[in-house]
């Protein structure tokens, strides 16, 4: 299969989502396939430029144009690439800095529609809080553009990550929407754990962020307890992230007086990123709970069969919102500090880890497209 993907950035490490275009179309390299990749609006490049970008030992081709009057170049190298597919990996500021892309409709029709559309919604409109006008109008603003996005270019399989988003975008389009989790950007290396701890200590992870917040607090100081009852010790782990938010965190939790030790790995490279993530009981993410099918440390800590803990609820959802559209994902979340719960999901993670690793998301994201007939 021919696919050619379509995103903002591809400047690599700079932007969240080129980076997961670019993972998978690896994957689907290796698997066979053709691919190429389009920035639309890649502001680390002031000109037209063609690459080859390496990933894992495969070579992809990339156009990168930081402009939309560069866009007829785009439209020539699509056609004579000439794929089956055309995949849409949208994110509103990815296309313009204020998230408001009105062009982008426009453009992708130049494309044509003698090739099948597919769009990855993995962010929507901004929330538009109760009180707060601005917010709402530019939500409004979004929902119009990504409406006649859709509209626009016709797909024919559309892909999300999050229940939220799911009936966001079911309610505007009257489509059916597939749901494709996020895959960690972390591979599985098989060896020995970074921290060998005794049975008596149990670990828990920080990875990639390290916002400590009140109910982050309050949940690990109810964890700290019921370790005392099994007479067993609480270390925490601050995995990777950068050096000023670690040490905040960790100053954060040490004046809570809520534990006495708190490690800080530095730097790791992705062995010892992998390794580390193995060595802990539990991960804690301050992700909010409904927002947990987007975010890569939980799907990194998921993929390496540890549990996590998602203790932030935000305004408008109910505990029991969890932001996975599998509900064998949803068992892998921890959602209060008590041990019997914690084992109950690393049962659950050891039977569903493989649901969200990198060859399970390109092979699913090939069956959906393989399920509709290319002309």
């Amino acid at each position: 299969m021919k696919i050619a993907f379509i995103c903002g950035c591809l400047e690599p490490g700079k932007d969240g989502v080129g980076d997961y275009t670019r993972c998978l179309a690896g994957q689907l390299t290796r698997q066979g396939n053709q691919v190429m990749i389009v920035a639309l609006n890649d502001q680390h490049v002031s000109q037209i430029t063609r690459e080859r970008q390496e990933i894992e030992g495969d070579k992809i081709s990339i156009l990168r144009i930081n402009t939309i009057s560069s866009f007829n170049q785009v439209v020539d190298d699509i056609k004579h690439f000439d794929p089956h597919w055309i995949s849409l990996q949208f994110v509103p500021y990815s296309f313009q800095r204020k998230g408001l892309p009105y062009q982008l409709a426009g453009m992708l029709s130049k494309l044509g529609t003698h090739n099948k559309w597919h769009i990855m919604f993995h962010e929507l409109w901004v929330g538009a809080q109760q009180f707060d006008f601005k917010k709402k109008i530019y939500a409004l603003l979004q929902k119009v553009i990504i409406g006649n996005l859709i509209k626009s270019v016709d797909p024919s399989i559309i892909h999300t990550q999050l229940p939220q988003y799911k009936q966001q975008l079911a309610a505007l389009s009257k489509r059916k929407i597939n749901p494709l989790p996020l895959f960690s950007n972390i591979s599985m290396h098989h060896g020995n754990v970074l921290y060998n701890s005794n049975v008596r200590k149990f670990i828990l992870g920080f990875f990639s962020q390290a916002d400590v917040s009140n109910n982050v607090i309050i949940f690990i100081k109810g964890l700290k307890d019921a370790l005392s009852k099994e007479n067993r010790a609480l270390e925490v782990v601050f995995i990777g992230g950068k050096g000023g938010k670690v040490h905040k965190g960790a100053a954060v939790l040490k004046a809570q007086s809520i534990i006495e030790q708190v490690t800080s790995t530095g730097f790791l490279n992705d062995q010892e990123l992998s390794q580390a993530l193995q060595s802990c009981h539990l991960g804690i993410t301050s992700v909010p709970r409904h927002a947990l099918g987007k975010s890569g440390s939980a799907a990194a800590f998921i993929e390496h069969g540890v549990p996590v803990a998602a203790p932030n609820i935000h305004p408008g959802f109910n505990n029991n919102n969890i932001g996975f559209l599998d509900d064998r994902l949803k068992d892998c979340i921890v959602l209060h500090p008590n041990l019997t719960e914690v084992e109950k999901a690393k049962a659950a993670v050891e039977a569903a880890c493989e649901l969200i690793r990198l060859s399970t998301i390109a092979n699913q994201f090939l069956a959906d497209l393989n399920s509709i007939k290319v002309n």
